[in-house]
């Protein structure tokens, strides 16, 4: 897609109930999680990370409460970011249509869907396979 900047989603990574306010990370599949929210580029470069919600929060939440929000609100950025439906559409966020009635709409929407599906995705699992691999590296090494 042209002018784009990046693509934003949130994923979940699930973690132990913890003993406090157990309820808040129960996700919608009803597992404990934290949500964390990324921006990815073309590179697969992880470019904005947010990770501070527990996973019961939904994602245009953690979005409209983050500093990248607020900083492009105030200075547009000099492209778009890619956002599935759950991202409200702004000057500066581009989402699907939600249904596509219009020739030029479903392009729009093939066109979106093979840009953004997988960008993050891909790049959270790289960095969560690294982290694995360190994990697994330090127990092998008797460092815990």
């Amino acid at each position: 897609m042209p002018n784009t900047i990046g693509v934003i989603d949130c994923t979940h990574v699930h973690i132990q109930a913890p003993r406090q306010r157990e309820w808040e990370y129960v996700n919608r599949k009803g597992r404990h999680s934290i949500n964390v929210q990324l921006v990815g580029d073309a590179d697969l470069a992880i470019t904005n990370c947010v990770v501070r919600w527990p996973g019961s929060v939904h994602d245009a939440r953690i979005f409209r409460e983050s500093r990248l929000f607020t900083e492009f609100q105030t200075n547009r950025p000099d492209g778009v970011i890619l956002a599935d439906s759950a991202y409200p559409l702004l000057p500066w966020v581009m989402t699907p249509f939600p249904t596509a009635n219009t020739p030029s709409q479903k392009r729009y929407n093939n066109a979106h869907g093979r840009t953004s599906p997988g960008t993050v995705d891909t790049s959270a699992g790289a960095l969560f396979h690294t982290f694995e691999k360190i994990t697994e590296d330090e127990e092998d090494a008797g460092v815990s």
